[in-house]
């Protein structure tokens, strides 16, 4: 065992053990880094690598490509609320559009037939951050098909009926807070057993964030 100068008998530091463990590898007494877990770590990558069929990993990539032209919008949509990133508010959204188009063939929907749908909705009180999100939502979809198609079974050349059909433009709610709700609310924030309350208050009267964005 080597010993390091100002240790006790029979208690080695890091360093003899680095300097016997490099001693042992290469037969020298000469202290340089040891390179046991670079080589243990380079072994066990190529032994990962040998496992891999890389002709089946070109086919995968290369070949055809399953089509499913007779794919219904509510097909396609209950694929995308499973696969996507989970988002319970957009699954709901989700489902008048199932009830009014789940028939359909997914890749038959037109630009106009689902302008026109957002349209009789918007003339039927629907407000225009209802009909944004509506609208986002249909992008998702059919980028998401596009983009992972051997998912979908999208036909190629099939574009976003979603893609042509803008945004409305959105009118800014104002609320207005008297200022003596506002004090009253500051000063049960104060003594909130919640910590974080005071900060969450000032930051909703500052910025209008909803609670769900307040983190």
């Amino acid at each position: 065992m080597v010993e390091v100068p100002g240790s006790s008998p029979g208690s080695p530091t890091k360093q003899s053990k680095t300097s016997l463990r490099h001693k042992d590898l290469h037969g020298s007494a000469t202290r340089q880094p040891c390179v046991c877990r670079i080589e243990n770590t380079e072994t066990e990558y190529a032994s990962f690598v040998a496992k891999i069929d890389v002709s089946t990993l070109g086919a995968a990539s290369e070949g055809p490509q399953v089509v499913n032209p007779d794919l219904t919008f509510a097909e396609l949509v209950d694929a995308f609320c499973l696969l996507a990133p989970p988002n319970e508010p957009r699954n709901y959204r989700l489902r008048k559009w199932k009830d009014c188009c789940g028939d359909r063939i997914a890749w038959s929907l037109t630009v106009g037939e689902l302008a026109a749908t957002l349209e009789a909705l918007s003339q039927a009180g629907m407000a225009s951050s209802t009909h944004n999100r509506a609208l986002g939502d249909l992008k998702a979809i059919y980028n998401w098909a596009i983009r992972e198609q051997r998912r979908s079974g999208v036909p190629l050349g099939v574009e976003s009926p979603a893609a042509g059909i803008r945004k409305l433009p959105e009118v800014t709610r104002r609320v207005h807070v008297p200022a003596q709700k506002i004090q009253e609310l500051l000063t049960l924030a104060k003594v909130s057993t919640y910590l974080r309350m005071y900060g969450l208050v000032l930051a909703a009267l500052a910025s209008g964030a909803r609670k769900n964005e307040l983190r």
